[in-house]
């Protein structure tokens, strides 16, 4: 063989090498895609736990109780309380929605919760996409 042979021959491998590399970055971004998916819904879940563990606490319930008619009546320390359950409530709703908006997770329980709300889907994923809708 001649040396444009081989270079002809090293030219043809190379480009071979190259569409094997594209299909593999193509593979791996998928998987990494589908990681980040579940990481999100992962942290979503947690955030969730983290509320439910605050309102299974008996002292966090007779917090509840007591402030949600008269939050002048809690003490500093269950004022305290009172805000870290309603700030954590709400960080959870807010992942929650931007999740839902961004579509970063196909999410059974949000499909669920919206098929037995009173209201219809339309209107619940219009209010969610419009926080200025009452």
């Amino acid at each position: 063989m001649t040396l444009e042979q081989y270079a002809n021959l090293f030219e043809i491998i190379g480009g071979a090498i190259v569409i094997i590399t594209l299909i593999f970055l193509v593979i791996q971004l998928r998987q990494n895609t589908v990681a980040v998916k579940s990481a999100t819904v992962l942290g979503s879940h947690n955030t969730t736990l983290t509320v439910y563990g605050m309102l299974m606490e008996d002292s966090m319930i007779e917090v509840l109780v007591k402030g949600m008619p008269r939050p002048s009546d809690l003490t500093a320390v269950e004022k305290a309380k009172f805000n870290a359950f309603w700030t954590a409530t709400l960080q959870n709703y807010q992942h929650s929605r931007h999740q839902m908006l961004k579509l970063l997770c196909d999410c059974p329980n949000y499909e669920a919760e919206l098929r037995v709300h009173p209201l219809s889907r339309s209107s619940i994923l219009l209010i969610l996409k419009n926080p200025n809708v009452r």
